[in-house]
């Protein structure tokens, strides 16, 4: 009998290692991100970072959009059929 219980302790043994290992991996995972998310505000605070803010540029024009569609369907795509 003392086997049977052996065996069932090493399997409920085996659960918890591999529950503890996983929360682990999680817990590593989270404290990586966190540090790159520091590293991040550090830079903008000490100015190594430049704020980039793409996000409030107005939209560019149709026409705009036009002429560098066709600058690079003329200069890049098909440069073959368009000579």
């Amino acid at each position: 009998m003392s086997k049977i219980t052996n065996i069932e302790d090493a399997i409920k043994s085996k659960k918890v290692r591999k529950k503890l290992t996983k929360e682990k991996d999680e817990l590593e995972l989270e404290i990586f991100i966190l540090q790159k998310k520091l590293e991040v505000v550090e830079g903008f605070l000490d100015g190594n970072i430049k704020d980039v803010d793409w996000h409030n540029k107005p939209p560019m024009s149709s026409g705009d959009i036009k002429k560098i569609y066709e600058d690079y369907m003329k200069n890049e795509y098909g440069k073959k059929d368009y000579d």
